[in-house]
């Protein structure tokens, strides 16, 4: 692909980025390739996380011999300044690396901890370790608007990452995008196929295309799929009324409220997995019949047993009414179950 200047970092890449979690579905041996592949096809920058397993181990190995053909961007969500100089050290060593070309504070909630500005915190810890060359640039991650926006403060970041498709706007049709144009901070749409959840990845892309400087971080397992991606981005013109009504509709499928699958919600206490039970009214018209039934049936049993506690609606970023969004989709499976 062609290269693109990262905002304010100046750092030359790729219009489209890899992240890496879905590689870890596949085998260790599986993976490499896929990295490598995906380097080959002219991507170069790459995002891993503390928190997203062993990729950065994956990703280390798959990179020998060829660390300067890529931007390594990492990520760890501590609120601990000592943590923080052991993650940042640990990421450094599994990238089998000498240096992070992109930090991010995990989620953006360190922004707002006492220790972040304060003397030996945070800020301070990043800020040392860039000047020992550990790191070439600081950011931040988030799913809060209001977070996101009040993280565009910080001088020291060059870099955000925020959820960017066509139902998770709030990012970049609002405030945010135009301030962190203002500021030069180079923004990564993060989910921009809505976590797995907006299943026509061409469509998503082409909308992308017409933010200029938002770089979408697509998730892939296959080389061939990250291909595909590089084709829509490349051959795809402007958006055109069938798009349009394209897009209406998924809206309307996914509706207002549209789990975003970042799993802030979780862990429940009583063991539901919210953000695939919230997924069922979508998943049920993506996959056969028997197909869905049987993957959702435990599930679905689970999620009967929400006593709405509703820690999950205290920790979800967009407000959303997870204990009602639980039962709408068990009731929809029970219906789905009995034909109806």
């Amino acid at each position: 692909m062609n290269r693109v200047t990262m905002g304010k970092t100046g750092l030359q890449v790729s219009p489209l980025g890899m992240g890496v979690i879905p590689i870890t579905r596949g085998t260790w041996n599986e993976s490499i390739d896929v990295i490598r592949g995906v380097l080959d096809l002219g991507i170069n920058w790459f995002d891993t996380a503390r928190a997203y397993g062993d990729t950065e181990l994956r990703l280390g190995e798959a990179l020998r011999g060829r660390r300067d053909e890529a931007i390594l961007i990492s990520k760890s969500g501590t609120e601990t300044p000592e943590e923080l100089r052991i993650h940042i050290d640990e990421s450094v060593e599994r990238l089998e690396s000498d240096y992070l070309d992109v930090f991010l504070f995990h989620g953006g909630n360190a922004v707002e901890a006492e220790s972040f500005f304060a003397p030996g915190g945070l800020l301070e810890i990043a800020e040392d370790a860039v000047k020992a060359g550990k790191i070439r640039f600081l950011g931040f991650s988030a799913h809060s608007v209001d977070l996101a926006v009040k993280a565009l403060d910080v001088d020291s970041f060059s870099v955000a990452m925020v959820p960017a498709n066509f139902i998770s706007r709030e990012f970049i049709d609002g405030d945010f995008l135009a301030k962190a144009r203002g500021k030069g901070v180079a923004v990564l749409g993060m989910k921009p196929f809505g976590g797995g959840r907006i299943d026509n990845p061409k469509l998503c892309l082409k909308y992308l295309k017409t933010y200029p400087g938002v770089f979408p971080c697509t998730g892939i397992e296959k080389v061939s799929q990250m291909a595909e991606n590089i084709r829509t981005w490349e051959e795809s013109g402007p958006l055109i009324p069938q798009d349009y009504a394209e897009m209406e509709r998924l809206r309307d499928l996914l509706g207002d409220r549209f789990c975003r699958g970042c799993a802030y919600c979780m862990p429940c206490p009583q063991g539901i997995r919210i953000d695939a039970v919230t997924y069922a009214k979508v998943h049920a018209g993506l996959v056969p019949r028997d197909f869905f039934l049987a993957w959702y049936r435990d599930m679905i049993e689970n999620a009967r047993e929400c006593i709405e506690c509703r820690e999950c609606v205290e920790r979800c970023p967009f407000d959303l009414a997870i204990p009602e969004m639980l039962k709408e989709n068990v009731a929809f499976f029970d219906e789905f179950a009995q034909g109806i």
